[in-house]
């Protein structure tokens, strides 16, 4: 009786720690597959739901889903109690997506839904019909399949059956399958570790410009009320984006035109960087191609290289002619690093081959005007203008008379970008919208079909009724895009 007294105890310890074991659940991110080199992956995470219900109750939504969607009103009404269920029985949300260069075969997703109950239960009073495959549930979607596995609080889907099957059972297993691989196989090697932001995202891939190197990207997100704040990071390479961009300090300035800025951005560019770029990604057999362009412009690669370095402003707003029909200017504004005889001297040789290989001389004519060393404006009846004044170029739709102007923008705007020493760009959605009317008339005006017209007028209702959005970097590894609530 005394020795199967302490074997009665150790059988209850192992009894204990066995179901234990079995009731203890891996968190499902932990069992997700990690890329290998020939796939890029795709991770984003929504740590406030509310983002997503706010979106879908509000009214441009509702606008959105009636014009464009062509939701019906019960159809709207099942959307509004998708995004109360939403609200009330989701924690947060994440997903996965594994893809190659071509989207071929179709990538693979896995999507984590954390629930505030038991997933299983949600899912059924939700309406959605499932069908019970072995471990895991299969969803029938119209001409889609999509595989769900379901464990306490959380549902895992997935459009790739063998992989989540590959998943349950890691899942299933939980402290044996720790034992097993004495650690985790988690967010290590999936994602960094981070702290729960509102919105993160996790980019890594190999592309074009960086083909021994993997590029990743890491985003963070944020609501303030009064904006959504949202910051992305280039882990790798460290240098961001200093393989296209020169360094410089690029402050909003007032470039020549008259009326309200639409959209306006700014890029110190590298004139030997954008030339190795080209050379980097042109195929073997158009390698020949950069020496026909400089043979058509009457440059060689110095030559070219040294125009093309400077700051470059991109502009649309204002007015400009088309064929008769009023439009919104669209221009860029570029300050060059050439000095200013350098500048009219390499145009005004570049533009005459450009115009003798043209058959009738081209789209431009050159013309004098006051205080301009050079000028070109078009031939058929269209405010297109290419002028150079100075070591400044202006080249696109813009009316000579507005010359004489400047374009400003919001002082607020002008602040918040200060003294970047890469990109910005701000889009003021409100003018956007008011150009949708004259999209209109110009697609009339060149005999658009009825369709095609109504599907101009639709663009309105995709324009969100925010202020604007304004993207600003402050060195070449972090950017920051900010959406203006007002």
């Amino acid at each position: 009786m005394k020795r199967s007294l302490p074997i009665l105890v150790a059988g209850v310890i192992i009894l204990m720690v066995i179901n234990i074991s079995w009731a203890f659940e891996v968190d499902p991110l932990s069992a997700l597959p990690i890329s290998t080199n020939e796939k890029n992956l795709l991770y984003f995470e929504i740590n406030d739901v509310s983002i997503i219900t706010n979106i879908l109750n509000g009214n441009w939504f509702k606008n959105l889903a009636i014009n464009v969607g062509n939701l019906s009103q019960k159809e709207l009404k099942n959307v509004k109690t998708a995004a109360m269920m939403i609200n009330r029985n989701v924690k947060e949300a994440s997903c996965a997506i594994y893809f190659r260069k071509k989207i071929n075969p179709k990538p693979d997703f896995f999507i984590i839904i954390k629930t505030h109950g038991n997933a299983l239960q949600i899912i059924k009073a939700s309406g959605v019909k499932l069908q019970k495959v072995k471990r895991i549930y299969r969803i029938d979607m119209e001409d889609k399949k999509i595989y769900a596995y379901f464990g306490n609080d959380y549902v895992m889907l997935s459009n790739n059956e063998k992989a989540l099957y590959n998943i349950v059972d890691p899942l299933r297993l939980g402290l044996r399958f720790i034992w097993k691989t004495k650690a985790p196989r988690g967010l290590k090697g999936l994602i960094p570790a981070h702290k729960k932001p509102q919105v993160y995202l996790y980019l890594r891939m190999r592309n074009k410009l960086t083909p021994r190197k993997i590029s990743i990207l890491e985003g963070k997100g944020r609501d303030e009320k009064t904006r959504f704040i949202f910051d992305l990071r280039a882990i790798e390479p460290r240098e961001g984006l200093k393989n296209l961009v020169c360094e410089g300090k690029l402050p909003p300035i007032s470039p020549p035109g008259k009326g309200k800025i639409i959209l306006m951005g700014a890029v110190p560019v590298s004139g030997d960087k954008i030339i190795s770029t080209i050379k980097n990604t042109l195929p073997k057999r158009k390698k020949g191609e950069i020496d026909k362009l400089y043979k058509a412009l009457s440059t060689n690669e110095n030559e070219l290289s040294k125009f093309l370095t400077g700051k470059l402003y991109l502009v649309v707003g204002g007015n400009a002619n088309i064929l008769g029909t009023n439009f919104t200017g669209i221009y860029a504004y570029y300050l060059s690093e050439m000095n200013q005889n350098e500048l009219k001297a390499f145009l005004k040789r570049a533009m005459g081959s450009v115009m003798k290989r043209a058959k009738n001389g081209g789209f431009f004519k050159e013309e004098r005007k006051v205080g301009w060393d050079l000028f070109y404006s078009a031939v058929m009846p269209v405010d297109l203008t290419l002028g150079v004044r100075g070591k400044e170029l202006i080249l696109g739709l813009i009316p000579p008379s507005d010359l004489d102007f400047r374009m400003v923008l919001p002082p607020d705007i002008c602040e918040e970008i200060g003294e970047p020493a890469s990109p910005w760009a701000y889009l003021s959605l409100k003018e956007l919208k008011e150009l949708i009317p004259k999209f209109v008339i110009l697609a009339k005006n060149f005999n658009s079909d009825k369709e095609t017209i109504n599907n101009i007028r639709k663009l309105s209702f995709l324009i969100p009724p925010w202020r604007g959005i304004l993207f600003t970097t402050k060195d070449p590894a972090h950017a920051r895009f900010q959406i203006l609530y007002r």
